[in-house]
């Protein structure tokens, strides 16, 4: 008779343990299943309690192939100006799912932009969270935008500080220097992990030469970086965390499974790419009456904007983005030109001209420490060395730059600008940031 050959002894051990493995491995999936089965209902029952009138004003969800419309809310619901009202809308966007052409999009709308409000007249669109809570500012955006809301989302100040800590931060990059007591910010130039706290400063700051249009930015800019750091399934294990943010701090009527279904296509379809960031274009005005500054709409310009994102095309009008190759002196001296090269890709829809009225390339100085305004409207000119450039098309300016007269550290930033009518910066395009250094000529 053989015998058969003894089994090492690991491989023994092997045969013992993997049974066990395979037990615990099982149990411990049932009991996740389980305890998100406890969480998901207690969610979903939390949702349905806490929206039940808001529920009344929203659209009908559409099928699960076509597009969805979600109205995003950040409130200012600080007890001192909160007056026994729900507080104050401080970011509102809205967040289109588009899964038939795998795409999103993120529309900000500035908070001081005037529109009609049902039963109050013309004001600005953020008082209608503080007039008639999620309600009526559903209402008003639907009839502004002429889009449908499926959805809703209201985070407060804290809640959104605490998700931020629960994520585990975010990192940003700063450009040009972000100093405002009003919001906390206090961030030099260069790379930042921000935890809650120093995301809603960050994320609040209205310390910028363009004020609101310059903070919608950032507030879409920390948006992309935070889906793209921490949208993934290992963030499922955090659910625990999230479900008390969710009850205490957030109101929606997003149940779990829509959330779930709609979030994944977004991950997998790479959001860096396909989720289009774009604020609703207005023109600033100051109101003599009643001693106010607006933000009016640009009616026709909008009205692109919607059908350009209802048809999958580019939504911004004055869209661009820079590369200076490398080419910008870190350290220049006072009053000394600089030939530098910039690369520009127009993400707009319009075609750029060097005749009639034509979109030229030049730039602004600022003090590093202080963001005071050293020159602004009269920066030399880099004409666009083609006679068109289409949408998506790129070219290489090739600009002048011309020191300022003192020593000190300075911001230098690269901006468009469309002779005549108006800087991109202005229309809401970030610019090309550099922090240079100027000495005394040797």
């Amino acid at each position: 008779m053989r015998r058969r050959k003894a089994r090492p002894k690991a491989a023994r051990r092997i045969l013992y343990i993997l049974p066990i493995l395979i037990v615990v491995v099982i149990g411990s999936f049932f009991y996740i299943w389980q305890r998100w089965e406890g969480y998901k209902e207690e969610i979903n029952q939390h949702i349905t309690q806490g929206s039940e009138t808001v529920i009344e004003v929203l659209d009908e969800p559409p099928a699960p192939e076509e597009p969805l419309n979600i109205l995003i809310v950040g409130k200012d619901a600080r007890p001192e100006l909160q007056d026994g009202g729900p507080g104050h809308a401080d970011a509102i966007m809205l967040l289109r799912l588009d899964p038939r052409l795998m795409k999103g999009y993120l529309i900000s709308v500035l908070r001081d932009t005037r529109v009609e409000i049902p039963g109050y007249g013309a004001h600005k669109i953020n008082a209608a969270l503080a007039w008639g809570g999620e309600e009526l500012l559903i209402q008003v955006v639907q009839d502004f935008l002429g889009l449908p809301i499926h959805h809703y989302v209201t985070v407060d100040f804290e809640g959104f500080k605490k998700l931020v800590d629960v994520l585990g931060g975010v990192d940003v990059v700063v450009n040009q220097p972000l100093i405002d007591e009003l919001s906390g910010a206090n961030f030099p130039v260069g790379e930042h992990h921000l935890d809650g706290e120093q995301a809603l400063a960050f994320v609040r700051s209205r310390s910028y030469i363009t004020a609101d249009k310059e903070r919608v930015y950032q507030q879409q800019y920390f948006l992309r970086q935070l889906v793209d750091q921490h949208l993934t399934v290992a963030n499922l294990a955090k659910i625990p965390e999230f479900f008390e943010l969710l009850k205490e701090y957030i109101r929606t009527d997003l149940d779990i499974d829509t959330i779930l279904r709609y979030s994944l296509p977004i991950r997998q379809s790479n959001p860096r790419e396909n989720l289009i960031m774009a604020t609703i274009p207005t023109t600033p005005k100051f109101d003599e009456e009643n001693q106010i500054w607006y933000e009016i709409p640009r009616k026709d310009e909008i009205e692109v904007m919607i059908q350009n994102i209802l048809e999958g095309k580019t939504p911004v009008k004055y869209g661009a983005e820079y590369d200076d190759l490398g080419t910008t002196p870190e350290v220049m001296e006072v009053n000394k030109e600089y030939n530098v090269k910039v690369k520009v890709t127009n993400t707009g829809y319009e075609t750029w001209r060097n005749y009639g009225i034509i979109t030229n390339l030049s730039y602004h100085w600022y003090e590093y420490e202080t963001g005071k305004v050293v020159m602004y409207h009269d920066g030399k000119r880099a004409f666009l060395p083609v006679e068109d450039l289409k949408p998506g098309e790129s070219v290489t300016y090739e600009l002048t730059v011309v020191a300022p007269s003192a020593p000190g550290s300075y911001l230098l930033q690269y901006d468009l600008v469309l002779e005549g009518v108006v800087w991109f910066s202005r229309a809401g395009n970030p610019t090309l940031d550099r922090v240079i250094e100027v000495k005394e000529q040797t």
